[in-house]
């Protein structure tokens, strides 16, 4: 599938992410506008921080900027300080 940006909105510079934040009090806990991109590959969810300000954790390790990494099951990804459970239903 196609990637999906997660981000916050930001009125005053037209940014809307595919998956906005905004609702969580995105900018309180630490979400860039454009934090991070999740996509789905050959049946496998990636996720790759774009180099935000506070970081992308998997399971409370801060992933590298740039680079894919996978996701499973029950991981725990924060993004800045807000914290979200992957669940596949």
């Amino acid at each position: 599938g196609r990637p999906l940006i997660i981000g916050r909105y930001d009125e005053l510079q037209q940014v809307q992410p595919d998956i906005d934040l905004t609702i969580y009090n995105a900018l309180e806990n630490g979400v860039s506008r454009m934090h991070a991109i999740i996509q789905a590959q050959k049946g496998k969810i990636f996720l790759q921080d774009t180099n935000s300000s506070n970081g992308t954790f998997i399971n409370s390790i801060r992933i590298s900027p740039g680079i894919n990494h996978p996701l499973q099951y029950g991981d725990i990804i924060s993004f800045g300080k807000l914290k979200f459970q992957l669940v596949f239903i």
